[in-house]
């Protein structure tokens, strides 16, 4: 096929993939706000318990074969992926006597090790003021912090707002959320700046430069920071769970920093120079002398590979999940955090870039593929557009 003609096919499939995504969107919001009330009922039954509204998101909570009586609230904060909505119910003293998870747009496995471990249990007997904050500091699950301190954050904006609505009880105080901007925004900062210092036409330690950028990106983001960019992120802000700016600057660094550059210059350090799973690929094929691929079947490939993106965003944002369909190898590389089959995949990417260049990058990463598809609207919409001005 010819090269002009391939174009203008890519180019009606990304528009044709664009509207499928959208409508994914929205028939994933509709159906996630359905969902709210119904989690609540099946956690509380219609069969064993009578909820009488008190405000809102707020119950009261009667046995209908017992007198106990309690308060039931509900509170949302953002995870890893997504939010977290809690129930929490509390006696008449308004101590908490359970937290129950409703809903959670989170990775499965950290949710799933949080359950296991039974963090929500931490919070029983607490009363309602206490520091919910300081719950998730010293039990938070390993692997799964994030996941941990988004569930202290509902459980307390609950309990705020069962204060609010019992006028008899001592209203909790919101906290003033802090701006939080450090080691690793700097380091996110000076690496996208190295990494485009890369591109300058006449700079001399290209493969040095190179290398110092790979290197600190591995060790940096990859074990310090574990702060790769990876699909759950993208999807995230796809399906409108934001993070919160004031504590998660580096994410909107590494995200829109990463989309800027590409929208005006095209070019993408991340992945080819700052990426920490692209540099543990390099450094094990150095030792592998390791070679590309050579086959003819590469564009067959390459269309493999954004298949496989486009479904697992598709599948986040019908969902409302944006973790559920992630299949990186980031969490079981740096974070030790994965299902079973992510750690296979993770040891057979590691014995095959020993000889093959990049295989996880070239063939499966879900990353590539949205850049290259923002490459794509770029070059057709905006490049024409700077060239014409």
């Amino acid at each position: 096929m010819k090269p002009h003609k391939r174009k203008q096919i890519e180019w009606y499939m990304a528009l044709l993939a664009l509207l499928i995504l959208v409508i994914a969107w929205w028939a994933g919001r509709k159906n996630w706000e359905d969902k709210q009330m119904d989690s609540l009922t099946k956690v509380y039954p219609d069969s064993l318990y009578d909820l009488t509204p008190l405000g809102e998101s707020c119950w009261l909570l009667e046995g209908k074969e017992t007198e106990n009586r309690a308060y039931i609230s509900t509170g949302k904060a953002k995870g890893y992926a997504g939010p977290i909505q809690v129930a929490t119910r509390f006696n008449h003293l308004l101590r908490i006597e359970d937290v129950n998870i409703l809903s959670a747009s989170e990775t499965p496995s950290y949710l799933r090790r949080v359950k296991n471990k039974d963090f929500t249990g931490s919070f029983r007997d607490r009363p309602y003021d206490y520091n919910m904050t300081q719950i998730a500091e010293t039990n938070a699950v390993s692997g799964a912090t994030k996941t941990c301190t988004a569930i202290a954050r509902a459980t307390r904006k609950s309990s705020i707002r069962i204060t609010r609505q019992l006028d008899h009880v001592e209203t909790i105080t919101p906290e003033e959320p802090t701006v939080r901007f450090g080691a690793k925004e700097t380091t996110i900062i000076l690496l996208f700046l190295l990494g485009m210092i890369y591109y300058l036409p006449h700079f001399k330690y290209k493969k040095l430069l190179r290398w110092i950028t790979l290197s600190s990106g591995l060790l940096l983001l990859g074990f310090i920071y574990n702060s790769p960019i990876t699909l759950t992120h993208i999807n995230s802000i796809l399906a409108g769970f934001w993070p919160d700016w004031h504590t998660e600057i580096y994410a909107y660094l590494l995200i829109f920093g990463l989309l800027l550059i590409l929208l005006t210059s095209g070019k993408n350090p991340y992945c080819s120079h700052i990426c920490p799973f692209g540099a543990m690929q390099e450094m094990l094929g150095r030792l592998g002398k390791a070679k590309p691929l050579k086959t003819r079947a590469v564009y067959l490939w390459i269309w493999l590979q954004r298949s496989l993106a486009w479904m697992a965003i598709l599948i986040a944002l019908a969902t409302r999940n944006p973790g559920i369909s992630d299949y990186v190898v980031f969490g079981a590389a740096f974070q030790l955090t994965a299902s079973h089959v992510m750690f296979i995949l993770l040891g057979s990417m590691i014995i095959l870039s020993l000889v093959v260049h990049r295989p996880w990058c070239n063939f499966l990463c879900p990353v590539r593929p949205v850049t290259d598809y923002i490459k794509t609207f770029r070059n057709k919409l905006i490049k024409p557009w700077i060239h014409g001005s």
